[in-house]
């Protein structure tokens, strides 16, 4: 849907030299969750088309934003989240079963604000490109930054040596 809906307001866009394309995603499209791989991987879609998008599109005056909530007191937990009756022991704590059950209607986030700073990011004139929403997805993404930053760092050396040598 996203990606039909994309190729139908682009042609538009790009003869108007304007717009903006705003795709929801989720911060666990950023950072991974344990027991929610399948849906992670689709958010991870998003932001790779979306980031890719954005550099196409950009000369043409048209902006791109990947809006990336945490959770947020939705029905998502309680209808979106099937939870299976066979429980393997061994995932059980990396399963959102617990998860649910015990965060629904609790989440932090209120989707009304939300609704506020997406408006507020489509009217920009300088959007952003990574729109994260929620006190919980903002420290999972300063987190994962952190850690890409020291993961990165410690392996640096050996990053840099498998190119040819320039000699």
């Amino acid at each position: 849907g996203l990606l039909r809906l994309t190729r139908a307001v682009l042609p538009h866009m790009r003869k108007r030299k304007s717009g903006h394309i705003i795709n929801l995603s989720s911060i666990v499209g950023l950072v991974g969750c344990p027991g929610g791989g399948i849906y992670s991987s689709t958010k991870f879609a998003v932001a790779g088309l979306s980031e890719s998008l954005s550099q196409e599109v950009a000369p043409l005056g048209i902006h791109v934003t990947i809006v990336e909530p945490g959770p947020f007191r939705t029905d998502f937990l309680g209808s979106s989240i099937v939870v299976t009756e066979k429980v393997i022991p061994e995932y059980e704590k990396s399963s959102l079963r617990n998860y649910a059950i015990e965060n629904h209607n609790k989440q932090a986030g209120d989707p009304a604000l939300a609704a506020e700073v997406i408006i507020e990011a489509a009217l920009s004139e300088n959007p952003p490109l990574h729109l994260v929403l929620g006190t919980s997805a903002y420290a999972r993404a300063q987190k994962k930054l952190e850690e890409l930053h020291e993961n990165f760092s410690s392996w640096k050396e050996k990053s840099l040596s498998c190119d040819f040598s320039s000699s």
